[in-house]
């Protein structure tokens, strides 16, 4: 969300104030200006990972239609991922710990459907930490490829990865159709 600020520094919240902004960006027709319109706009949510990823990636396809090199959208991007898989890391022990706490603050061992919850919470928060070195081995391999075709490693990589990230899954249909 953006923040208008009033005489005295304190922001409120406004996010009709980014819609304004976008709207005035599109009326101008002008498409570097919208591009960087976005990029700001996204910028401006960069705590709601949800909400910044929609301008950042229309900010990305303008720019691809413009031939231009958006190193920084795609920085930005990247590091909203990461910040996401950080958020569901930290809340997924959170949630762990109360459980394992409230237990112990009661005197007890666990129920099965706590000790259920707690293993649930365990790896959702695995999967967490280990989602952003996947996306970067994605990455490299997006960047081999771009280099030449990809080795049987790589290929098979690729086929593990695209069951749980779309981004694998659009490098194998390029090579599904190649075979």
């Amino acid at each position: 969300m953006s923040r208008r600020v009033n005489k005295t520094g304190d922001g409120d919240d406004d996010p009709t104030l980014i819609e304004e902004v976008v709207a005035i960006a599109r009326e101008v027709d002008d498409p570097v200006l919208l591009s960087r319109v976005l990029n700001a706009c996204g910028s401006a949510y960069a705590h709601d990972y949800e909400s910044a990823r929609p301008y950042f990636a229309e900010a990305t396809a303008l720019a691809r239609e413009l031939g231009t090199s958006h190193q920084l959208l795609k920085h930005y991007l990247d590091r909203l991922e990461k910040w996401l898989y950080q958020e569901r890391f930290r809340e997924a022990k959170k949630q762990s710990e109360g459980i394992r706490a409230r237990a112990a603050a009661e005197g007890r061992y666990m129920t099965a459907w706590e000790e259920q919850q707690v293993r649930a919470c365990d790896r959702a928060s695995i999967s967490a930490m280990v989602a952003p070195m996947l996306l970067d081995q994605i990455e490299r391999i997006k960047q081999a490829d771009k280099h030449g075709p990809l080795n049987c490693y790589q290929i098979k990589t690729v086929k593990l990865l695209a069951r749980g990230f779309p981004e694998a899954r659009e490098l194998l249909q390029k090579y599904s159709q190649v075979v």
